[in-house]
């Protein structure tokens, strides 16, 4: 596919369409599974009872993609892909929410469906809200510590130098946030305060760590698509 869109010779990257469209697709997918709630009891060794979103095995994805667009493409990139994840996510909830009001014929037995898809309006804010800012929070982190690095005006290998800094120097933050603002907003009220309260730090943390497991393949993403680009670059010249 990649070199069938190198011979169009249109002046835009193919793989940046492509990450640009894993990157809606996941942020689509966390908010649909946000709805089903996980018993996490066992993660801490029966310790203590906490619960979590089915969004905190989807949403440190989000951040990774956020990270290698920024690190790769800039921030504007960045920031668009978040604007066009939000505009979509919402466009999904109006046409789930019109779908659901319209009569099911007699014979198709709606409950499963209602049951997958009927999102709580409360986790669709609480979740949509949540990323936003969080995701504005990184980004300006993550930016400015680019920045302050002096990683801009750097050429070769060099570019990578003190990424794993900056992209977990700015999420960790921006997961705290994510993780507050989200609880605080779909279960609050809803859930045990007790629970929410749990909930914040070990889902923030939760979170961080699995940035941490899939890092390697982070930095191996972030190198193959700056030698692409650069390729892809050089083809256009």
């Amino acid at each position: 596919m990649l070199k069938e869109f190198k011979e169009t010779k249109v002046n835009f990257s193919p793989m940046l369409a492509i990450i640009f469209a894993c990157y809606v697709a996941m942020m689509l997918t966390s908010n649909i599974i946000a709805n089903r709630m996980m018993d996490m009891t066992a993660t801490t060794f029966n310790l203590f009872s906490w619960t979590s979103s089915g969004g905190l095995l989807t949403f440190p994805l989000i951040f990774v993609f956020s990270n290698i667009l920024q690190e790769v493409y800039g921030y504007r990139w960045s920031r668009r892909c978040a604007n066009t994840a939000l505009v979509l996510n919402a466009t999904m909830l109006v046409f789930i929410l019109i779908v659901m009001q319209t009569p099911a014929p007699v014979w198709f037995n709606e409950t499963y469906f209602a049951n997958a898809l009927s999102l709580s309006v409360r986790i669709f804010i609480g979740g949509v809200v949540a990323f936003y800012i969080s995701k504005l929070l990184n980004d300006r982190i993550f930016e400015h510590i680019r920045r302050k690095q002096g990683s801009l005006h750097k050429k070769g290998n060099d570019r990578n130098k003190g990424f794993t800094f900056r992209a977990h120097a700015s999420s960790f933050p921006a997961h705290i946030l994510d993780t507050a603002i989200f609880a605080s907003i779909a279960f609050l009220g809803a859930m045990p305060i007790d629970q929410v309260l749990i909930m914040i730090p070990i889902g923030a943390f939760s979170k961080w760590a699995i940035e941490w497991i899939i890092h390697p393949l982070t930095v191996l993403v972030v190198k193959r698509v700056r030698h692409y680009e650069d390729e892809w670059a050089a083809e256009l010249k």
